[in-house]
């Protein structure tokens, strides 16, 4: 079974604000890679579905999809294009898939491990604080029923903020992925034998990891959106604009126009190129040997200027 239809649009409407919701922090999907990586890599390689049972606007499935033949969505909120399903219901699971992966809300992290430790057909992956590791009442839960398996730290900061991905920004939290093996995967063989007892094995998310699972298209999930994808493109292009960088660009400056934060007051004529390079937002590369008819041009100062600022929104 493939993604909801528009499960990962940009655009995510919430019935909920999300701002208001004190447990909406969603995954920059670097991070979400790195848990999908040591699932796909080293516990469980023929993991062919993943669901994604707090979804949010999509931040953890466009990471998973990048490991699994199929992910679903779902959530308590309507986004856009994921399936409406309290995990912690008692109304049947609209899915059956063989990983449950997710940043659960944090109120509620005792509930979404049970249950999908309970759902999952192989295994269960929560991103967490790592101070859920302490606490008498959750020691029966991991270490008993849940049978913990693996705890991967993160050795540099996964920033995550409430309500926002904000690829700019840091935080002092320190999170790391919980991995629950079910008995089919032989889950002792990932976990250290002290004396006669089974303890979750470590494996630690080595330094360099945002870099290297980055994806430039992860920045239409953050804060200002598409204008801070097109800012990644241009930089990584040496500010030469064509082709689809260009249509991208005409989408955000007629976004910035309706948002009021150009550097002029714009209504756009039919020629809206025209009406960039009228207001010195583009300028001709004359050392690209092309014109204004195929579309050639350099990002000018203010149009810097005006990527910046809708990319703060």
């Amino acid at each position: 079974m493939n993604a909801p239809a528009n499960a990962m649009a940009v655009m995510a409407h919430r019935v909920t604000p999300q701002a208001d919701d004190v447990d909406f922090f969603p995954t920059q999907p670097w991070g979400g890679r790195a848990g999908a990586e040591i699932i796909k890599q080293v516990l469980d390689p023929s993991a062919a579905m993943a669901w994604e049972c707090a979804c949010g606007p999509g931040h953890m499935v466009h990471a998973l999809r990048d490991y699994f033949p199929a992910v679903v969505a779902s959530d308590a909120y309507l986004y856009d294009g994921n399936r409406i399903y309290d995990f912690t219901s008692d109304a049947p699971p609209p899915f059956e898939a063989d990983w449950i992966v997710t940043n659960p809300p944090f109120s509620n992290i005792e509930a979404f491990i049970t249950l999908a430790c309970q759902r999952a057909r192989r295994g269960v992956a929560m991103l967490l604080p790592a101070r859920c590791l302490e606490g008498v009442g959750r020691h029966g839960l991991l270490y008993g029923s849940a049978q913990l398996t693996v705890v991967a730290p993160f050795s540099e900061r996964l920033p995550m903020h409430k309500g926002v991905y904000d690829a700019d920004r840091s935080t002092a939290a320190f999170y790391a992925w919980f991995f629950f093996l079910k008995p089919v995967l032989r889950p002792r063989r990932f976990m250290a034998r002290i004396g006669g007892d089974y303890r979750p094995g470590v494996l630690p998310i080595a330094p360099g990891t945002k870099t290297r699972l980055f994806r430039t298209s992860d920045l239409k999930f953050a804060a200002g959106g598409q204008a801070r994808e097109v800012l990644a493109r241009l930089r990584a292009n040496g500010d030469t604009l064509s082709g689809g960088h260009l249509d991208v660009l005409e989408a955000v400056a007629m976004d910035a126009g309706a948002r009021g934060v150009t550097p002029h007051p714009v209504t756009y004529p039919a020629g809206l190129l025209a009406s960039l390079r009228m207001f010195g937002l583009l300028e001709h590369a004359p050392e690209l040997k092309g014109d204004f008819g195929d579309r050639r041009f350099r990002l000018a100062d203010d149009g810097r200027a005006l990527l910046i600022a809708v990319g703060r929104l």
